[in-house]
């Protein structure tokens, strides 16, 4: 951008040119926001360079905008969150369509986790399926949180059920949509 002014060292007039410098914060050299701008006139007729305090108008200075790239860290940290912030929202509609699928055709050794009430979740493990009935093993262990079940699963208590229950197939799919059968595995 050309401004009206003659070069201190060649005396030319109108061959400055304006360069906005932007500055910007940055997390590891990845630009997260526009932090504001410096300028660098330019001569064109002699080449020379001034940096410093330089004043430029203030309808050169509106014109000159940065550059989008400048807010792609924070683009970047806003989609991220936006995705966490869907996935927590849509997670339990998704494992209970997957749960209703897998629970009209239950095999040995598909994993339940389930809710006994607000704070007691634990896991049932299919044992046998006979006709319209489905045979679970209870595992010995409940944990608080939602979670904290699929931890059942790990470790030393990986192998502890030792109560059985069952169910007919029809009462599981009332089971899984009244919110008791929270996901299941296979």
């Amino acid at each position: 951008m050309k401004i009206y002014r003659s070069c201190s060292d060649c005396q030319a007039y109108n061959s400055l040119s304006v360069i906005p410098v932007f500055k910007y914060a940055h997390l590891f050299w990845i630009p997260l926001f526009y932090c504001g701008k410096d300028y660098i006139l330019h001569c064109d007729s002699c080449g020379l360079y001034y940096q410093g305090d330089i004043t430029v108008d203030k309808g050169i200075a509106k014109n000159i905008k940065p550059p989008l790239w400048m807010f792609s860290g924070l683009i970047v940290i806003v989609l991220f969150l936006s995705y966490l912030f869907w996935d927590s929202k849509t997670r339990p509609e998704r494992n209970k369509q997957q749960a209703l699928e897998l629970v009209a055709n239950p095999q040995k050794g598909d994993i339940y986790e389930v809710k006994f009430d607000e704070k007691e979740f634990g896991l049932y493990k299919v044992d046998r399926v006979e006709n319209d009935s489905v045979y679970f093993l209870v595992h010995d262990y409940a944990v608080a949180n939602a979670y904290e079940v699929s931890q059942l699963e790990k470790g030393e208590y990986s192998d502890s059920y030792t109560m059985k229950v069952g169910y007919r197939k029809d009462d599981l799919k009332e089971i899984v949509n009244e919110g008791y059968i929270l996901k299941v595995s296979r």
